[in-house]
């Protein structure tokens, strides 16, 4: 069986990458990446660490965009990616998506300030606030 995922940022970064499993192993990793030189080597660095069991794949650390980008990858891969996005608009009054917050969050806001300056979410009424927090928090891997 053939599994897929991909990651993408139109006109910035993508991943697709597919695998087979046999016995929990994982067999025929092919990808495909777009974006920026440095991206492409960081992904070629990863892929040599797509071997053997799924579960023990090393999970990308640091907060750039390349790890953020890779670490949602392998945790969508395991099945252990839960962020905390909601369906629709996170912020309301600004008509802000919790795709554009998750967005902004894996290239560089990484504190509520830069969020607000960067997709406009939580200047309103401030009721996304808990929310907009709990999605720096997943992605920064803060508890």
């Amino acid at each position: 069986m053939t599994n897929k995922i991909s990651w993408a940022h139109p006109g910035r970064e993508e991943v697709h990458i597919q695998w087979g499993l046999e016995k929990d192993q994982l067999t025929d990793v092919s990808m495909k990446v777009i974006g920026s030189l440095p991206f492409l080597r960081y992904s070629q660095e990863i892929k040599k660490t797509l071997t053997g069991p799924l579960e023990n794949l090393p999970i990308p650390s640091g907060s750039t965009s390349f790890a953020l980008i890779w670490r949602e990858v392998i945790l969508r891969m395991q099945n252990k990616w839960k962020a905390p996005i909601p369906d629709g608009d996170l912020c309301h009054c600004r008509k802000v998506s919790g795709e554009k917050v998750a967005r902004a969050i894996v290239y560089g806001a990484h504190s509520l300030d830069e969020l607000r300056l960067r997709t406009s979410a939580n200047t309103g009424c401030g009721t996304c606030l808990n929310d907009a927090q709990s999605i720096i928090d997943y992605y920064l891997v803060k508890k």
